[in-house]
């Protein structure tokens, strides 16, 4: 898997969950505030199994908890294996274990431009797929 730098040069974290870029700051910093003092990094496994009882839970990740969504970014910028989840409850589903999942990584860049996109109110499933699934589906994909 191709690394890309995470951080912005302001030592920013972002993090897109589904349809929603996530400025974490200092992951480590988030999940103290959010009352994680004893916080460390959670293997991909772990992660996978949080987004997914979030999704189930709710219905559907965007309707979860915004400190739940919050900690799932900070925790994700902790791993530093992906900045990109999409967590998906399938209609009937019955389980966490039903929701599916994607992760992604994709450069500061890209993530720097869908901040700026949602900030202005266009962020949108169309130009996620474009900048960050699209791409991770190419060959030989960046």
């Amino acid at each position: 898997m191709k690394r890309f730098r995470l951080l912005a040069d302001d030592g920013e974290m972002l993090v897109l969950l589904n349809l929603e870029m996530i400025d974490v700051g200092d992951p480590l910093a988030t999940l103290r505030e959010l009352g994680m003092a004893e916080a460390r990094p959670i293997g991909a496994a772990k992660l996978v199994a949080l987004g997914q009882e979030a999704a189930f839970s709710a219905g559907a990740l965007e309707n979860a908890h915004p400190a739940i969504r919050r900690a799932l970014a900070a925790f994700m910028g902790l791993g530093g294996e992906a900045n990109c989840a999409l967590f998906l409850a399938p209609p009937g589903a019955r389980t966490p274990r039903d929701v599916a999942v994607r992760l992604g990584l994709a450069p500061i860049t890209t993530m720097a431009f869908l901040l700026s996109a949602q900030q202005a109110g266009k962020l949108n499933a169309a130009m996620i797929n474009a900048q960050v699934w699209r791409l991770a589906d190419a060959p030989n994909a960046a």
